[in-house]
């Protein structure tokens, strides 16, 4: 169950952050409009995917949208290039960029707007070195390296 996310308490140190949920990670959850819509009903501001169609809702009742896509190699750039020049999604998430030559930039540059990636960083040094290549975030699913 997803309890009612509160962003407007002054009392909470988190409440700067948008909540952003990763649909694709929520068990029980299709990948649809009503997912969507329930997540707005709950409080989310936006949500991240792989799947188009949720992005675009996401995207038609104001939500924020995050597209996320896996770089697995070149192939897989040059799709996500021709999609992006047909798609307004807000921001971009890569994952794969860890341990490829200089993949932030190619990815910032074919995004053509705010995008961030993650995908094997296990330290601070590539997330610094992923940042000086352009892209606005790094993520990981390292607990230690998170920073609240």
């Amino acid at each position: 169950m997803i309890r009612k996310l509160r962003v407007d308490d002054p009392e909470d140190p988190g409440r700067d952050k948008l909540p952003i949920v990763n649909l694709d990670l929520l068990n029980g959850f299709s990948r649809d409009r009503y997912a969507v819509n329930y997540l707005k009903r709950a409080g989310a501001r936006g949500i991240i995917s792989t799947h188009l169609d949720p992005l675009r809702h996401a995207l038609s009742i104001g939500l924020y949208a995050v597209q996320r896509t896996f770089l697995l190699d070149s192939g897989a750039m040059d799709t996500i290039t021709n999609q992006l020049k047909n798609t307004p999604w807000m921001r971009l998430s890569f994952a794969g960029l860890g341990r490829s030559k200089d993949p932030g930039t190619r990815a910032r540059d074919s995004a053509g707007s705010a995008c961030g990636g993650g995908g094997l960083i296990q330290t601070l040094k590539e997330v610094e070195e992923l940042l000086a290549q352009g892209l606005s975030a790094v993520s990981t699913s390292n607990p230690h390296m998170w920073i609240s």
